[in-house]
């Protein structure tokens, strides 16, 4: 697995290429605990190079969404192949994660709009 970062803002983009299985997703895992300590909280997985996923792929990607909701972000997934995708919709994770088409819709995606402000007022 080869993976490349970018930052922009508050989201880290993590394209992937290669394979996601029990061999390969403990340095994706890892690199995932460094975004964490880099404080961003948003993540976009760009998975147009992956082409395998298994068990311990989807489990990553399940907890990386977790973690990214803890702390008050999101995961985004974008690019995924036709293969990548039928697991999502096999396992129903492309009911639970937004999928985008491109890295920049993704990545886009977490801009406040006049209709989804970053911060909420509590009173």
């Amino acid at each position: 697995m080869n993976l490349q970062l970018n930052a922009f803002d508050n989201v880290m983009v993590i394209k992937i290429s290669g394979r996601m299985d029990t061999h390969s997703v403990p340095r994706l895992r890892q690199q995932l605990a460094l975004t964490n300590e880099e404080a961003k909280k948003n993540v976009v997985l760009d998975l147009a190079g992956v082409d395998f996923i298994d068990s311990s792929g989807l489990s990553t990607i399940v907890h990386t969404m977790k973690q990214c909701r803890g702390r008050g972000g999101d995961l985004r997934l974008c690019k995924t192949p036709q293969a990548v995708r039928m697991v999502l919709e096999l396992t129903r994770l492309d009911q639970t994660l937004a999928i985008f088409p491109n890295q920049e819709g993704a990545v886009l995606s977490f801009k406040p709009t006049a209709d989804k402000p970053e911060f909420y007022a509590v009173h």
